[in-house]
């Protein structure tokens, strides 16, 4: 069995138990470019136990989404395993490492649909509605594939499996709680932002260096998403990256 079928297999069995159950409301699908063009939706990081990237996927049954995931889990035999096996990519680990022969990039090229998480880390309940620094990768991707940039905010996944209280360690993309594994029925609200390109992006940018360009971009699309996710609930800006944390909350 491929990946593709096995993704499209376990979105048929549980997408509709999942749009139930988390009551999906999904808002600006319009915005989305139609299948078959190189898409880049990019995504905060709001609760755990990949609730929000599961109800992603129900909110768009028609595609499938290349989950782009952080370096810690290639290393973790049996995540990897699991994630490879449902189509997921992973993240080059610097961004000047992004070529055409990337495996995000070379999705994108075939004109796949790919998830990227510029925080890099899910964070806890305390600072759910912190947006922290976003990486750069996104706007790298987009330049080598141009593919469109959509800003996704997803609402409600912060409290349906919130992380209270648990160890992260510096550069591991979660807290392990200490809580139970617990997904509660709170509504979620999906909201696609309008797609930008990576010309759209780094306009505002009128130096040489091209790392900075990618820093503008990613501190723009930041911005972009944001103000989508102020329409639904408050979001303050932090300038930490948050895959370096290391603490308790």
């Amino acid at each position: 069995m491929s990946k593709d079928d096995l993704y499209r297999i376990l979105l048929r069995w549980f997408g509709p138990a999942v749009r139930k159950y988390a009551r999906l409301d999904v808002v600006g699908i319009e915005r989305v470019p139609e299948p078959g063009e190189p898409l880049i939706l990019v995504c905060h990081h709001p609760g755990s136990l990949w609730w929000d990237a599961i109800c992603l996927a129900a909110a768009l049954p028609q595609r499938q989404i290349r989950f782009v995931a952080q370096h810690w889990d290639s290393q973790q035999r049996l995540l990897n395993s699991m994630l490879r096996r449902v189509g997921a990519l992973y993240q080059s680990a610097e961004v000047d490492d992004i070529d055409s022969g990337d495996e995000v990039a070379r999705a994108l090229e075939l004109g796949q649909t790919v998830c990227v998480y510029p925080e890099q880390s899910y964070h806890t309940f305390w600072r759910r509605y912190t947006l922290f620094a976003f990486a750069a990768h996104a706007l790298r991707y987009a330049e080598v594939s141009r593919a469109q940039v959509v800003p996704v905010a997803i609402i409600g996944a912060e409290e349906a499996a919130p992380t209270l209280l648990g160890w992260k360690k510096r550069g591991v993309p979660f807290h392990f709680p200490v809580q139970p594994p617990l997904v509660l029925p709170c509504k979620i609200t999906i909201e696609f932002g309008p797609a930008k390109t990576f010309k759209d992006l780094t306009k505002s940018f009128s130096q040489d260096s091209a790392s900075d360009a990618y820093e503008t971009g990613a501190e723009e699309l930041r911005s972009n998403l944001a103000e989508v996710i102020r329409r639904h609930r408050p979001c303050q800006l932090s300038d930490q990256s948050y895959i370096e944390h290391n603490g308790w909350w």
